[in-house]
């Protein structure tokens, strides 16, 4: 038996324990590269902490040379592969724990608006859409996974998502268009947060 309950990281799970919020129908996650499931992004107060600022990091970010200030702020040997992804009461941990991706590690907080971080061991795993190609966020968490689990498996690294619900899906405007070198030298998967920016 699993020793997660996926429903405690489902979306409602996450956002006040399960009893809905009304004003609350949004989820954030990144999916990153660690060099060990005892990176420092584990913890719950760093990667809640990280959250807020990327996130505001990147509503001013026009260029991937802007990133260098990650360089000094990340903790060593992690390596964001998205931006802020945004979703709609929707969890891609518990999606990952619904389909018997079993985590090295996993945690979560308590709280209105719990921070959840959690560590997989990368293997083969191929997503039916691409990340261009997908509609859905869901699709395109998949489409991530699967691009994220190929880099980690290349770069003998592991695969770190952390996501907290509380912010808006359609809060500020789509984040600044960027060429593909721009997204290859930011070594990101891709630069937006939903599948329709």
């Amino acid at each position: 038996m699993d020793e997660y309950n996926s429903a405690d990281y489902s979306f409602l799970g996450l956002c006040h324990d399960g009893k809905p919020l009304p004003s609350v129908c949004s989820l954030v996650y990144v999916v990153g590269l660690v060099g060990s499931a005892n990176n420092e992004m584990c913890d719950l107060k760093t990667a809640g902490r990280f959250l807020q600022t990327l996130f505001d990091f990147e509503e001013q970010t026009d260029a991937a040379f802007m990133l260098i200030w990650q360089k000094d702020y990340l903790p060593a040997d992690y390596y964001p592969q998205t931006p802020c992804m945004l979703t709609k009461e929707w969890s891609p941990i518990s999606a990952m724990l619904d389909q018997g991706f079993c985590p090295l590690i996993l945690r979560r907080d308590s709280g209105a608006m719990a921070v959840a971080t959690g560590v997989w061991d990368a293997f083969t795993f191929q997503s039916t859409v691409n990340v261009i190609d997908a509609e859905t966020f869901d699709q395109l968490f998949w489409a991530i996974l699967s691009e994220s689990f190929r880099r980690a498996k290349e770069r003998n690294k592991l695969v770190s998502i952390i996501a907290q619900p509380g912010w808006s899906y359609g809060c500020g405007d789509a984040l600044t268009e960027w060429s593909e070198e721009d997204i290859k030298l930011s070594d990101r998967i891709l630069w937006r947060r939903r599948p329709a920016d």
